[in-house]
């Protein structure tokens, strides 16, 4: 019923109460959201709310939910006019989002009751290292929350792992797999959420949220090396290096689908593209022969965490 632009997307549709208007939230090719809109099912017109980059949900008497970061708010809202008013409240902060999917952890129904997860609860996991043949080895560093994957550097010396943090950002350590010693690395104040290492060890590919795909030296002295910045797609996700080191393999989030492609480090985007086939493919990864591989999501496998 709606068409989002080339690269962008329209999701978490909810109906309002006259049954004939639904709530959406759009973010436009750049991750940039165009907001919290509604649609008239009779006539397929679109029209903005608010500007937030969340869903938004219809609460009685009148009220629209929406997260910014990790605070819900309630506005006012006229149901009828598909419009607010007045400046939004706080009704409660510390609520688990998900930035990948434009939503937070709360349900509240037309009786006035409202649930939700605080982020304060965040599970927290033991990293774990375990042999080919299965046996567990050991345990690395102290739990913590990993919001991500975590990948053993070529020597098998070191492992990086995305760890959520406090206030919900997420973060990039590095931790000795002798040792258990971790390090924070900085990326630029950027917040990546999936990391790949180079064949030498000494550098990681990386990708956010926003759209960013770039190169951190593995050394806390390294800086940040932007490849792409707010690309033609929602999102981006590095997945794996090139053997020859000349290519990082990504997923590929766009309007029609999500997609496997592969990048230059140089910043130059590879020819060798495949669109997504029904059975959905996402976790793009290098052959030995630096081709890329198509995983389907059901059989993306990582490093153990528990």
């Amino acid at each position: 019923m709606t068409q989002p632009e080339n690269g962008g997307t329209h999701r978490l549709p909810y109906f309002l109460p006259d049954g004939r208007h639904v709530l959406f939230v759009s973010i436009k090719a750049d991750s940039k959201p165009e907001g919290i809109l509604s649609l008239d099912r009779s006539t397929k017109q679109t029209e903005v709310v608010t500007v937030e980059s969340t869903d938004g949900r219809y609460a009685a008497p009148g009220y629209l939910l929406f997260l910014h970061g990790n605070t819900l708010l309630a506005q006012s809202f006229d149901a009828a006019g598909r419009r607010t008013t007045g400046s939004p409240s706080v009704v409660a902060e510390g609520v688990i989002s998900f930035v990948n999917r434009f939503t937070g952890q709360y349900s509240a129904i037309d009786a006035g009751l409202l649930v939700y997860q605080p982020s304060a609860v965040a599970p927290t996991r033991q990293l774990t290292l375990f042999g080919a043949d299965g046996a567990r080895l050991g345990t690395i560093g102290d739990p913590a929350v990993f919001s991500g994957h975590v990948f053993i550097s070529p020597d098998g010396r070191q492992a990086a792992a995305v760890l959520q943090e406090t206030g919900g950002r997420s973060a990039v350590w590095i931790y000795d797999l002798a040792t258990g010693v971790p390090t924070r690395l900085a990326f630029g104040g950027l917040e990546p959420i999936a990391v790949a290492w180079a064949p030498d060890g000494k550098s990681l590919a990386f990708s956010t949220q926003t759209g960013t795909l770039g190169i951190q030296s593995a050394s806390l002295s390294g800086q940040s090396r932007v490849l792409i910045d707010r690309p033609g797609h929602l999102g981006a996700t590095v997945n794996s290096w090139s053997p020859d080191g000349g290519a990082v393999a990504i997923g590929l989030q766009n309007v029609s689908g999500l997609d496997v492609g592969t990048v230059a480090v140089n910043g130059k985007p590879d020819r060798r593209r495949s669109s997504m086939d029904r059975a959905g493919s996402w976790a793009g990864s290098m052959r030995p022969t630096g081709r890329p591989w198509r995983t389907p999501r059901t059989r993306r496998a990582s490093t153990k965490s528990s």
